[in-house]
């Protein structure tokens, strides 16, 4: 293998060169990951999600392009630099709008969204059938410690577990607030020009959950997910 890796030695910047394309390689690769990231939020609906899966596919083969084209040019020339710069970003760009673009088109964003609205369905009717026997304190309302100890329970089934998991986990859109803790202050710089620092609570919300809007919940789901139909 003496003879590939020979003209390396002689000319360090071969070496830089292929640096370079390999970052460039695991950037667009990783672009990949990001543009599944981005498809968490379904609710905005098809077309609002291919749009904003654009703009971050964008953004982010701006940054490899940018980068590319500049270590590039750095280490070998300008010549060089920009048609690497050019097909890495393109590639990022590609690679990152491609989950979405076949989320679409294999009809699999559909199908996830029916799989969330069904499961959702099921785990609210499940949950609903032990309000009754895991609400403590007797208000009809489940909060997140009323939850945990259900959960904990041992006389529970495995479904009826995972059923309140989901509602734990969902309660923020399940269920309302109930109540805000404050977990710390941040100091804001003052605005218009008067320089006066502003003390701002950073605060948790804490949700709790009815029988009714468990029974509301799978109506609720349909039109959050409206835009799919």
């Amino acid at each position: 293998m003496d003879f590939i890796a020979q003209p390396f030695q002689q000319y360090p910047v071969f070496s830089a060169l292929a640096s370079v394309l390999v970052v460039a390689t695991l950037l667009s690769i990783g672009s990949r990951y990001l543009g599944k990231i981005t498809l968490s939020d379904l609710t905005v609906g098809p077309k609002q999600l291919l749009k904003d899966a654009a703009v971050t596919s964008a953004l982010y083969a701006a940054l490899v392009t940018a980068v590319a084209g500049l270590v590039t040019a750095a280490v070998s020339s300008v010549s060089l630099a920009l048609p690497l710069a050019a097909v890495a970003g393109m590639v990022a760009f590609i690679n990152a709008l491609s989950p979405a673009f076949a989320m679409q088109q294999d009809g699999s964003g559909k199908a996830e969204v029916v799989r969330r609205k069904d499961q959702g369905k099921e785990m609210a009717a499940r949950c609903l059938t032990l309000f009754q026997s895991i609400d403590r304190r007797g208000k009809g309302l489940l909060n997140e410690d009323d939850l945990n100890a259900a959960i904990a329970r041992t006389d529970l089934a495995v479904a009826d577990k995972e059923a309140l998991v989901y509602v734990r986990d969902h309660a923020e859109h399940i269920g309302t607030t109930v109540e805000r803790t404050v977990t710390s202050y941040r100091v804001v710089p003052g605005g218009m020009g008067s320089g006066i620092a502003v003390v701002v609570p950073q605060t948790i919300k804490h949700y709790a959950v009815s029988a009714d809007d468990l029974n509301t919940y799978p109506s609720r789901l349909e039109l959050l997910y409206q835009l799919w139909d």
